[in-house]
């Protein structure tokens, strides 16, 4: 079971991010916005975070980039972008901005299981002889 941070400024797309996590047999919180987000982390751990990207005050890039650089335990937490934007580049800027992953909305029970299934894959070790 991984906890899951669904941090979206639209409360329909939270209910749904909510309700799929609960579906895949995650648990699941939420948060409005990327200031909000970082308050719930600084109390709460997380396996992962779906971040939306357009937001009003701090967006889902900024979140991440304060994310990434608050030295805390929790500065490593996978990110997994949602977005309506699916243009070309989109993604390589969400990954630039410190994002593990990307999901284009509407957000699919497929899609969030597979990137659920790379946040808890073992990482693999190599091994010098």
């Amino acid at each position: 079971t991984l906890r899951i941070l669904c941090v979206d400024d639209q409360a329909v797309n939270r209910e749904i991010a909510e309700t799929f996590c609960r579906q895949l047999g995650h648990e699941a919180a939420t948060a409005t916005s990327g200031e909000e987000a970082l308050a719930v982390l600084q109390h709460t751990t997380f396996d992962a975070v779906l971040m939306d990207v357009r937001m009003p005050g701090m967006d889902g890039l900024q979140a991440t980039a304060a994310i990434r650089r608050s030295g805390e335990n929790w500065a490593m937490t996978p990110v997994i972008a949602l977005t309506a934007n699916a243009m070309p580049g989109d993604r390589e800027r969400c990954i630039a901005a410190g994002m593990n992953d990307h999901l284009a909305k509407p957000l699919t029970l497929s899609d969030l299981e597979t990137a659920f299934a790379s946040i808890s894959a073992p990482q693999k070790t190599s091994r010098v002889a």
